[in-house]
C-alpha cells in the first residue's frame, strides 16, 4: 500500500536567502579614505537556510581595492532563530554566526560595517553571500544594491586677482575649470556638484559660468544655484554620469573678491554626502591681494613751469605678486603733465605719456613695488587733488594717493 511508516526528524527544504543594502547603491570617492555603509539585509526566502556550523557569510569578489575595516554588528529584526550579535571579518568575508536556525521570514540586519576603500577605484562590485558548502555562492546583491569607488577631479590654473578691480572686469574673470570623473564615474543626481571658492573669493551672480562637455547633456536646464553667500557654486544633475559622459568645463564665470588673502586658495569640490567634506581640490592656487599709489605731498607755485616730481610709488598689498603682468594708467589732477622725456619707471618699462596720462605694461617679474621719476608740467593752478592708479583692462580706477 505504500502507506508512510514514520519521517525523519530532519527536514529537506530549499530556500533562496538574498542580501542588500537597505539604501541602494553604495557610491564612495577614493579620497574618503574609510566609510560607513548602509545597514546590510540578510532575507530568508521560502525556507530558512541559515544553520548553525554553516553560519552567513557576506564577502567581497574579485579582489579590488575596498577591504572591510569594521565588522559592527548583526541583529534578528524579523521571524525567528538566533544569531551572535558581533560580527567578524575573516579576510574578505563578513561572518555572522547562526546559533539556531532561522525561520522562513527570518531578516538580519547588519548594523556599524565599515569599508576602507583602499588606493585605487573600484569599478561596481557586488557583494556575494553563501550559507552553506554546496556549489559556491548562494546569491550575489542586485546590480541596484552595489559598491562603486570612484576618483573625480578639479583642474584649472593659477590665479592672482585685486581686491579693488572693479565687478565685471575681465581681470575677475575665472579661466576655465574642468571636473572629470575618473575611470569610475560617481557624479549622481542624488548628490549634484558643489564648488566652494576660498573664502576671499565669491561668485559673482550677474556673471555665472557657462557650461560644456561630454557630460553637459546631463545636467539640469538652469542647472546652477548660489548658496546665500555665494561661495557655494551647486549644479544640478539630472541624470548619473557615466564613461561617454564623463567632464565639464566651466568657462567666462566671474568672481569677487572680498578681502586680501594670507594663504593661498583654491578650489574645492564636493560631489558625494556619504563623508561630509570636499572629494577633491584644485592644484591651481586662486589668490586675492591690492595695490597702493603714493607719493609726498608737493606745492608748486604757477610761475615755476615745471617742477621735479616727489617719487610716484606703487606697492602691492599682501605677498601675492599682484603687480606682475597688468596695464597700468596713472592719471595726474588735470593741470598737471608729465614731462615725458624726463620720466623714468624702476623696473624698466616702455612708457605711453599723454598729458596727464601715464600708461605701461608690467612684465611677469614686477616684485614688490614699481617706481615713477620725472618732472611735472604746470599748467593752471589746482587745488589739492589725488594722483589716481588703474590697473585693471577697463582702466576704472582702482586707488588714490593720500597726499595731494
Amino acid at each position: 500500500e505504500e502507506t508512510v511508516n514514520t519521517v525523519t526528524d530532519s527536514t529537506l527544504r530549499i530556500g533562496q536567502p538574498s542580501i542588500e543594502f537597505e539604501g541602494g547603491e553604495q557610491i564612495f570617492v577614493l579620497s574618503d579614505g574609510e566609510v560607513a555603509v548602509d545597514d546590510i539585509l540578510y532575507s530568508e526566502s521560502v525556507a530558512g537556510t541559515a544553520i548553525p556550523g554553516e553560519d552567513i557569510r557576506i564577502y567581497i569578489p574579485g579582489n579590488p581595492s575596498i577591504d572591510w575595516q569594521t565588522g559592527g554588528s548583526a541583529s534578528l529584526i524579523q521571524g525567528s532563530g538566533d544569531i551572535t550579535s558581533g560580527v567578524t571579518i575573516e579576510g574578505d568575508t563578513l561572518l555572522v554566526t547562526v546559533t539556531s536556525a532561522l525561520s522562513s521570514n527570518a531578516v538580519v540586519q547588519i548594523s556599524g560595517v565599515q569599508l576602507n576603500l583602499g588606493d585605487a577605484e573600484t569599478d561596481t562590485t557586488l557583494l556575494g553571500m553563501f550559507v552553506n558548502r554546496v556549489n559556491g555562492d548562494d546569491n550575489t546583491m542586485d546590480t541596484t544594491s552595489h559598491i562603486r569607488v570612484g576618483d573625480p577631479d578639479i583642474t584649472s590654473y593659477d590665479q592672482i586677482f585685486v581686491l579693488s578691480d572693479p565687478s565685471g572686469s575681465d581681470s575677475l574673470k575665472l579661466r576655465p575649470i574642468t571636473i572629470a570623473e575618473g575611470s569610475v564615474p560617481v557624479i549622481t543626481v542624488a548628490d549634484d556638484i558643489k564648488l566652494t571658492l576660498p573664502e576671499e573669493l565669491t561668485w559673482d551672480p550677474d556673471r555665472l559660468p557657462s557650461i560644456s562637455g561630454s557630460a553637459a547633456d546631463y545636467l539640469e536646464s538652469t542647472p546652477l544655484d548660489l548658496s546665500p553667500d555665494n561661495l557655494v557654486l551647486t549644479i544640478d544633475v539630472s541624470q548619473d554620469f557615466d564613461p561617454a559622459h564623463n567632464q565639464l568645463v566651466l568657462s567666462d564665470g566671474y568672481v569677487l573678491p572680498t578681502a586680501v588673502m594670507s594663504d593661498t586658495g583654491r578650489i574645492q569640490l564636493e560631489v558625494n554626502t556619504w563623508v561630509d567634506g570636499t572629494d577633491a581640490v584644485d592644484a591651481a592656487y586662486k589668490v586675492v591681494g591690492d595695490v597702493t599709489i603714493s607719493t609726498a605731498e608737493q606745492t608748486f607755485v604757477l610761475s615755476d613751469g615745471e617742477a621735479p616730481m616727489g617719487e610716484i610709488v606703487i606697492a602691492r598689498v599682501g605677498s601675492w605678486e599682484v603687480l606682475d603682468s597688468r596695464p597700468y594708467r596713472i592719471t595726474l589732477p588735470e593741470t598737471f603733465h608729465f614731462k615725458e622725456d624726463e620720466m623714468s619707471i624702476d623696473p624698466p618699462y616702455l612708457l605711453d605719456v599723454a598729458e596727464d596720462t601715464l600708461r605701461f605694461t608690467s612684465s611677469s617679474t614686477a616684485g614688490s613695488a614699481i617706481t615713477l621719476t620725472g618732472t611735472y608740467l604746470l599748467q593752471e593752478t589746482q587745488v589739492p587733488s589725488s594722483i589716481t592708479l588703474s590697473v585693471n583692462p577697463e582702466e576704472t580706477v582702482n586707488t588714490v594717493t593720500d597726499s595731494t
